[in-house]
């Protein structure tokens, strides 16, 4: 299936984005990775909303990024925030 080819894939950030704990947008964020972070997909959940279809991805973050906007510098926003979690594509 189309699935398992996307799963192992790396890309890149468009722009900052939180990560959260599941594949929802009332999830809790986990953290916040800049434009540009490079990332590895871990797994894929799609399905429909009230909005329309909604993509997932599970990521690791591999290498940071910087901040979209330019006055929060490069790497990590905050040290704790998790380099694994859900993004919405």
């Amino acid at each position: 299936n189309s699935i398992s080819s996307i799963i192992g894939n790396y890309g890149r950030l468009s722009t900052n984005l939180n990560i959260r704990t599941a594949p929802n947008k009332t999830a809790l964020s986990v953290g916040i990775h800049f434009q540009n972070a490079r990332f590895k997909i871990l797994d894929e959940e799609s399905y429909d909303t009230e909005e329309g279809y909604s993509t997932w991805y599970k990521v690791e973050i591999i290498e940071y990024g910087c901040d979209a906007k330019g006055n929060l510098g490069c790497g990590k926003n905050n040290p704790s925030d998790s380099d694994e979690g859900w993004v919405n594509a």
